[in-house]
């Protein structure tokens, strides 16, 4: 839900107006961001950084993070986070290890902090415009290197775990493309023509086909299983 920003009538300071440039540095990080989480790791991870400095030192920081975390999908996050943080303090105290340093813990925290940015539907529908770019680029790409048309990555036959992928390896790249899917058919149920619907729903099945037959990713199959219930479900 978008939380009206309050209007003012007068001027603002140089440091409001250093505050706002601030906000809208941190909103095109985010949608940065969703752009390279398909295809860069590192990028990703420096832009949601600057997304998240930019938005604390930013206009209207109280407001958008406490709207933020009013969010349901945020706060499951969290929570998320608090049972791996319970498991790493379990590990901690039978091994004297604090596995807290991979990414998968900390980035249950990414929800809170992109939503504090991406507080309304414009910025909202930017970020997912991004996002389903690039994984579209890489579904025609993925398919590519199925065919033939282009080469495997190069360390393949090292490396199984990246056949048929593009940037990354096969269970981050399934996921990015469950999601994917999972978009477009959100995207169809929606949709007012009927070949925006047919559309939509090609690429929806063109991302299941890329998971079963092109990448063959067991953690993507594992996490298919659910979303697929849920989908025979919501169109029954």
């Amino acid at each position: 839900k978008t939380v009206p920003t309050p209007v003012r009538t007068e001027p603002l300071s140089r440091g409001e107006r250093w505050r706002q440039r601030a906000l809208q540095a941190a909103r095109w990080c985010a949608v940065s961001s969703l752009f390279m989480a398909p295809t860069n790791k590192p990028g990703t991870n420096v832009a949601l950084g600057l997304c998240i400095l930019l938005s604390l030192v930013g206009a209207d920081t109280g407001r958008r993070w406490l709207a933020s975390w009013r969010h349901p999908v945020v706060r499951g996050a969290l929570v998320w986070w608090a049972v791996l943080f319970l498991g790493a303090l379990h590990t901690w105290f039978l091994t004297s290890k604090l596995p807290l340093g991979g990414s998968f813990v900390w980035a249950c925290w990414y929800p809170l902090a992109l939503g504090s940015v991406l507080d309304d539907d414009r910025w909202r529908n930017r970020a997912l415009i991004a996002f389903a770019a690039a994984m579209g680029l890489t579904l025609l790409l993925s398919f590519g290197i199925a065919f033939g048309w282009i080469p495997q990555r190069p360390h393949v036959l090292a490396q199984p775990f990246t056949r048929g992928t593009v940037f990354k390896e096969y269970t981050q790249q399934g996921l990015a493309t469950l999601i994917f899917g999972s978009m477009a058919l959100a995207a169809a149920t929606t949709a007012r023509s009927r070949g925006a619907r047919w559309g939509l729903s090609l690429v929806a099945a063109l991302a299941m086909a890329n998971i079963c037959f092109v990448l063959e990713s067991r953690t993507a199959y594992l996490t298919l299983l659910p979303v697929a219930a849920y989908w025979v479900w919501r169109l029954m």
